[in-house]
Formats: C-alpha cells, structure tokens, sequence
C-alpha cells in the first residue's frame, strides 16, 4: 500500500486527482486495517492530500479507529501494585489522572522521577486529581527493587501490556484522564517541563 501510494504521488501529474486516489487509498486501508503501523503511510498522505474536504473525511474514518482521541473513554486497565491488589480504570472514576508511563530499563523515564516527585507532593492533598506511574516491565523484581529503593509516595502500578491499549510506541509518555475517565491527551508535558503544575491546573474542575 505505501509502495503503491508513493508510485502514485510521483507520477499522477493531475494535483486533484492525485490527491482523490491517495485520498482513497488511505481511507480504504485503515477501514480494514485500522491505525497501527500506518506511519509510512500517513507520511506520504500528509505531503501530498492538502484538500480540507479529503482530509476531513480520512480523518473521520480514522477517528473510528483511534481510540486515544481527545474526549473519548479510556479504553479500561488494571494493573497490579506492588502487593498484588488489582486496579482499574474505573477504580478512580470521579477524580482527574495524570498518569505516568514507564519501565526502569527507560533512562529517560528514570530522568523523571525526581520530577514526578515534585509533581505528587504538589497535588497531594487536592482531592480533584491521583498521580499515577504505570510500569510496563516485563521482569517485576526489577520494578519491586526500583520501588523498594525510591520509596515513592503516589500510587504504582504494574501492567506490562499498557502501551498496546494506546498506541504508545516510545516512553516515557505522559496522560491525562478526566473525571469521567475520557482521555484529555496521551501527550502530556513531561513532569520535568516548567509549565506542568500550570497545565494540570488548567484542566482541573
């Protein structure tokens, strides 16, 4: 499909009909396939269909498939803390999440945590909001002595399958539920970023 649509782009010279054939060939593969590893193809897509009317009607037949879309329900989780109790999703309806994607192999990730720290303190009495880390190792004696040696004081969970639910293909990744457990973004600033405590305030209510 992508080799198709890039023979396509270079050599149809009509810009209009360029675009209504890539414009279709696109809506017909994530109809079937949906949205996973469709990078290559929504490169292509991107550089060449400029028409508002074809991209709003990709992106509408994407929208079906994207489940990380702004405003909709989180697709459920439940990951296990580090005394085995199961939680879910649905277990902090009524309260605003800021959620926190990670592994203790993720340097990166490991960079956040004195932030995340800062992040949790800041918000620990507000009652609006529960800051959460979500470890996604496989090996959860590495996560158990991380957390043994950190000590940190705002929930964890483990659940090593987390980054299928949303299409995450790189951590540390941060997120924000709302209330009612619909998704604010899945592209949340790093707690590192001097406008964090800003941007959470701004969605509380």
């Amino acid at each position: 499909c992508v080799s198709q649509m890039k023979y396509l782009a270079e050599n149809i010279q009509n810009e209009k009909v360029k675009q209504v054939i890539l414009n279709d060939i696109a809506m017909k593969y994530v109809k079937k396939n949906g949205i996973r590893n469709i990078t290559d193809l929504e490169n292509i897509y991107n550089a060449y269909v400029t028409d508002p009317d074809l991209r709003a009607a990709y992106k509408e037949i994407r929208d079906q498939w994207d489940l990380t879309s702004v405003g909709r329900p989180s697709p459920d989780f439940k990951g296990q803390d580090i005394n085995g109790k199961t939680l879910s999703l649905k277990d902090f309806n009524g309260k605003y999440l800021y959620i926190d994607v990670w592994a203790t192999w993720c340097g990166p990730c490991c960079e956040e945590i004195p932030y995340m720290e800062k992040v949790a303190e800041y918000f620990r009495n507000d009652p609006r909001i529960e800051i959460v880390s979500i470890s996604v190792d496989a090996n959860r004696k590495a996560w158990e002595t991380k957390l043994e040696k950190d000590k940190p004081e705002w929930k964890q969970f483990l659940l090593k399958n987390f980054c299928d639910l949303y299409n995450i293909n790189g951590i540390p990744r941060f997120m924000m539920f709302d209330k009612k457990g619909r998704i604010i973004t899945v592209d949340a600033p790093r707690p590192s970023d001097p406008e964090i405590i800003g941007f959470i305030e701004s969605h509380l209510k």
